[in-house]
């Protein structure tokens, strides 16, 4: 658990390059529904900072907007 909370914290700072905006979100947004809460906590803090570094309001609107759609694709997805 500690190991993933270091990585939600460098995913932001050390941005992979394989891995696309949204594919990356989509992933922090899983784990906002994980069992631990610190875990939760952690992938919360990682979507803020993503928010925050982004410097253009463009930007901004447009990781919001993909916070939103990843929230929405997930909760639809999920079994019964």
């Amino acid at each position: 658990i500690d190991l993933m909370k270091s990585c939600f914290l460098l995913l932001t700072h050390l941005f992979p390059v394989k891995i696309g905006t949204n594919e990356l979100i989509s992933l922090l947004v899983k784990y906002l529904l994980h069992k631990d809460p610190s875990l939760r906590t952690a992938a919360f803090q990682a979507l803020a900072r993503m928010i925050k570094g982004s410097y253009s309001t463009r930007n901004r609107q447009g990781i919001r907007f993909s916070i939103v759609l990843a929230i929405a694709n997930f909760a639809l997805n999920m079994p019964d």
